[in-house]
């Protein structure tokens, strides 16, 4: 009787150890799943608007403008991650269009970024989503361009101090009449009045 208890405890410990790892390798099958979704993501809409654009670049998404270099340098999309591929280029430059990241492809309208979303699409790309309206909805809603497409002088470095974040020139601050001469005894560094007491 000892004997059969010993052997059914032994094969019942056999069974629930076997269980035990049947259901970690099919956690580990899940989160490896879960993992590789990061490098294989869908995107969750075919069209966005452009302050969905503008908030998924800041989060990181790569923004491809498909029009022409010509229309660049009239106006361009002031945004930190933007690649200027023309349209007519795509299917040549496909190994520039990352699969690892959120591409949001873009253009004046949006009948050319609408055409490079299906390039994609066709490609094999699922990371790929169409800006609505282009640099006109851009624009019209005053989001953050760049004429001529480059920075202002006063923002070459952008951690200067004369650069506003957003690429713009800060405004040169008003100097005191006391520091009309910014070399007069009367005039403190930062470009204010020294008090009186400061003057002797």
């Amino acid at each position: 009787m000892k004997k059969t208890i010993l052997i059914l405890s032994a094969v019942a410990s056999i069974f629930l150890i076997s269980c035990n790892n049947s259901q970690s390798e099919t956690a580990n099958a899940e989160a490896n799943k879960k993992g590789s979704t990061s490098t294989n993501f869908k995107s969750p809409k075919a069209d966005i608007t452009v302050d969905e654009a503008l908030a998924l670049s800041k989060e990181g998404a790569l923004i491809i403008d498909v029009r022409e270099p010509d229309e660049l340098a009239e106006l361009a999309y002031d945004v930190k991650d933007v690649k200027n591929i023309p349209l007519g280029e795509l299917e040549s430059r496909l190994a520039e269009v990352p699969k690892d990241k959120q591409v949001i492809v873009v253009c004046k309208k949006g009948g050319r970024s609408s055409q490079a979303y299906e390039i994609l699409k066709g490609k094999g790309f699922e990371n790929v989503a169409n800006m609505e309206g282009g640099m006109d909805a851009w624009s019209e809603k005053g989001l953050p361009t760049l004429a001529g497409g480059e920075k202002k002088a006063c923002c070459e470095n952008p951690n200067s101090k004369d650069c506003n974040p957003d690429g713009t020139c800060k405004k040169p601050a008003e100097k005191k009449a006391c520091c009309a001469n910014p070399n007069s005894k009367d005039c403190n560094p930062n470009g204010t009045c020294k008090k009186t007491a400061d003057k002797k």
